[in-house]
């Protein structure tokens, strides 16, 4: 699913203006996949879910890309990406 979504961010943003936006798609991707492979890392912890090690990556590929499909349906790239850099500069990470 992983490579699917990023075939269609490519077929999404051909043109030279596009690019900015492929490139906020990819931080949201980014930021989403870590946030469940953290979510997914602890429930594996704790025992909640019993699973091998690298499924614990593919589910976080799955959440992470419905979540941003859902985002670029929604059309609210912008709105988010702005949203989480903001979070990241009042942490100091950015």
């Amino acid at each position: 699913m992983f490579l699917q979504f990023i075939k269609f961010v490519n077929f999404l943003c051909k043109s030279h203006k596009d690019e900015i936006k492929k490139q906020k798609i990819k931080f949201l991707y980014q930021q989403a996949f870590n946030y469940y492979y953290d979510v997914e890392e602890l429930n594996y912890a704790t025992g909640k879910v019993v699973e091998l090690p690298f499924a614990k990556e593919k589910t976080a590929h799955n959440k992470a890309t419905k979540a941003l499909l859902k985002i670029i349906a929604d059309g609210r790239i912008n709105e988010l990406y702005t949203k989480r850099i903001k979070q990241l500069k009042e942490l100091g990470l950015k």
